[in-house]
């Protein structure tokens, strides 16, 4: 019954790790931009839904309606005030990753000064599907949703005309262009379909956890991880990574004190992609 309780919450937080990668991997799809900001898009919705349901006592629909709302204008912003200009002064990566950084900083002072310090939740309880099952109710919404946000979503980038337009950009702007593309509007519907998808992740990961002001920090991480993990792949690909990874931190509660969870995630993150590079470079050896 141990190994299941923690094969169960590895799972519920591999649902939530998939649709941050997912999210992410959306918007470095097209952009190619270590979209850092991604974070503040991921607690600033968060705390924006708290605000709707538990402040205004908004209706759960409007409520995460109206966090979208903010995750989109806020990753907009971004990029129309960030990201265009310094892609049309030819900004390096290393700028542009450093500028999308600071954002995540300013957002996450800003929610500290508006909410405070101390960590805030959501009054729904967690609780056992039924008596004595082991599966919680937080943790069976994280898997529903995580499977209705990403098939769908897989199934219509692979197939759809903007992902193929998401790819080809992703390839090579300059030959989308020429094609008659407009590249421009395709960093655009990236940013503000990556930046609804995160919504979700950021909503359940406060229910599980509560809100934290610091909360897009590790988001950031693990998207940006599971998406370089599964560099060139799917969009199941990278569901398959984040699914792993919650997986086997909940695998090593089972001999590491809960305690040192948030070392555990960095943990997982560094040995993952760890060897995924190894791997991929032994594969260009072979």
């Amino acid at each position: 019954m141990i190994v299941l309780n923690a094969a169960l919450l590895g799972l519920a937080l591999g649902a939530l790790y998939a649709m941050l990668g997912v999210s992410f991997s959306v918007i470095y799809t097209p952009t190619k931009i270590f979209h850092f900001a991604h974070g503040a898009v991921f607690a600033a919705s968060g705390y924006a839904g708290y605000a709707f349901l538990e402040i205004l006592h908004w209706n759960i629909v409007i409520a995460v309606l109206g966090a979208m709302g903010v995750g989109v204008v806020l990753a907009l912003a971004v990029e129309f005030g960030i990201y265009l200009p310094l892609r049309r002064r030819h900004a390096s990566h290393l700028i542009v990753f450093i500028a999308s950084a600071s954002v995540l900083s300013l957002v996450t002072a800003i929610i500290a000064l508006a909410f405070g310090v101390s960590q805030v939740a959501l009054p729904t309880p967690i609780r056992p599907i039924a008596e004595g099952a082991p599966l919680t109710n937080e943790q069976l919404t994280s898997l529903i949703v995580a499977v209705v946000i990403i098939v769908p979503l897989a199934i219509f980038l692979k197939r759809s005309p903007w992902g193929i337009r998401f790819r080809a950009v992703g390839d090579s702007p300059a030959a989308t262009v020429r094609r008659g593309v407009n590249v421009p509007n395709v960093y655009v519907v990236s940013f503000v379909l990556g930046s609804v998808l995160v919504v979700p992740a950021a909503l359940l990961q406060g229910w599980a956890a509560g809100f934290q002001p610091e909360m897009g920090f590790n988001a950031a991480l693990i998207a940006i991880a599971t998406t370089l993990v599964a560099q060139g792949s799917s969009i199941l690909a990278v569901a398959a990574v984040g699914t792993g990874m919650g997986l086997l931190q909940g695998l090593s509660l089972l001999v590491v004190p809960s305690g040192w969870q948030q070392g555990i995630t960095y943990a997982v993150l560094l040995v993952v992609v760890v060897l995924a590079t190894l791997l991929r470079k032994g594969a260009v050896l072979r």
